[in-house]
């Protein structure tokens, strides 16, 4: 479907102070050393390092090995309280946020990225032959699928397809739309959305019938090599129970992979867009207040540590709510999710996935971003959280009208 522009004035950059403004006037405050720090927390590259030059398959392998990192230091942790030792707790909780990051990435990152093409077009544009190239790009979606032990690649790309469609964006036909009604997140029975998540988030008969849909997936559908594949995970998943101790097993494969990645995946899911729109998006403009790009961040106190203590500790334990966000759920290509969408309809597509926010800041200071683009930028989950939590209690004030 090709949109047309409205008659706003979409090239027009909008300078106003908004929190993108914000990140890099309070990056420029801090002393050099901290700026990496500060750049890889919100997620926002600096000028100079806006494009990261690897290859889809080197960035696979070192996700890969982030995740058996993350879940090693977990598992670690585990170990130290198996011995009696509760310092063991703080190694065992960052390992496991940290391991269901790197699962979510696999899957938002790599395996959506290669549902749409790009693995294959970034290769191609190297030299590589069409039939090599492809074969790449299935290895990460079957490979990616299996060891996170989620939707196959060939279910993932069918669904995901219908999610770009600007009539199902946002809507209850869109397949995240549809997963939220059945969850019974939108429309909800509760007034409160924060009530609604959590009810779900505690339900183990939820977390039951995630994991159920997951086994469905893995070993009743898709290609038989892939449904081996998807055994072969389920088997090391629930090996492992028995190899080694509980509390190595539990924090290091049992929540990341289970309640952990569902919980992070509802909150993926209930943020990425806001939804309760009923009709297709007709041009850009509507196409792009279906989006916004969530940044982990709370902007600094204006004045000084000695000043304003109570400011500073207020933000400290903010910033510790982000960067859980940042660990958990806000991979690099969902902090600039919106122009995932926007960026083809505009005419600036790109091939390098991981540089999304990059090439959002690019767009950005180019001029060339829908109108109200700012205005679409909010401070993480927490942020999209609370406004999801309006823009359903207006939706269901237009209802009852």
């Amino acid at each position: 479907m090709k949109l047309r522009h409205s008659h706003h004035n979409s090239r027009q950059p909008n300078r106003d102070q908004s929190l993108v403004d914000q990140v890099f006037a309070d990056r420029a405050r801090l002393p050099v050393f901290l700026r990496p720090a500060h750049a890889l927390i919100t997620g926002l590259p600096s000028r100079s390092k806006r494009h990261k030059q690897t290859t889809p398959l080197r960035l696979f392998a070192m996700d890969t090995a982030w995740l058996a990192a993350f879940s090693t230091l977990a598992g670690t942790g585990g170990a130290i309280i198996s011995a009696g030792s509760l310092w063991g707790l703080l190694p065992a909780f960052v390992g496991s946020l940290g391991a269901v990051g790197r699962l979510r990435r696999l899957v938002v990152g790599h395996v959506h990225e290669a549902t749409h093409g790009v693995v294959t077009k970034f290769y191609r544009e190297r030299g590589v032959s069409k039939p090599a190239a492809r074969r790449i790009s299935e290895f990460i979606l079957d490979i990616g699928t299996a060891l996170t032990f989620t939707l196959n690649g060939q279910d993932y790309r069918r669904e995901h397809a219908r999610h770009h469609r600007p009539p199902m964006l946002g809507t209850l036909r869109d397949p995240d739309g549809a997963a939220l009604y059945q969850w019974g997140v939108w429309p909800s029975k509760s007034q409160n959305l924060y009530h609604s998540l959590a009810a779900i988030a505690f339900n183990p008969l939820w977390h039951l019938g995630f994991f159920y849909d997951r086994i469905k997936t893995n070993l009743l559908k898709g290609k038989a090599y892939r449904r081996a594949l998807g055994a072969t995970a389920l088997a090391a998943l629930i090996g492992s129970a028995f190899i080694l101790p509980f509390s190595v097993w539990l924090f290091a494969i049992f929540i990341p992979w289970g309640p952990g990645y569902q919980i992070a995946s509802l909150l993926q899911v209930a943020t990425e867009h806001p939804y309760g729109f009923d009709g297709p998006a007709e041009n850009l403009e509507q196409l792009a207040a279906r989006t916004w790009e969530r940044i982990p961040y709370q902007p600094m106190p204006s004045g000084t540590f000695v000043n304003e203590p109570a400011a500073w500790l207020r933000w400290a334990g903010e910033m510790t709510l982000k960067v859980s966000e940042r660990l958990t759920i806000l991979d690099d290509t969902m902090i600039a999710h919106g122009w995932h969408h926007l960026a083809w309809p505009v005419g600036r597509p790109f091939n390098d996935w991981w540089n999304t926010a990059g090439q959002y800041l690019d767009a950005r200071d180019a001029g060339i971003l829908p109108a109200d683009s700012e205005c679409r930028v909010v401070a993480g989950v927490s942020d999209a959280l609370s406004r999801q939590k309006k823009h359903f209690a207006a939706r269901r004030q237009q209802l009852r009208r």
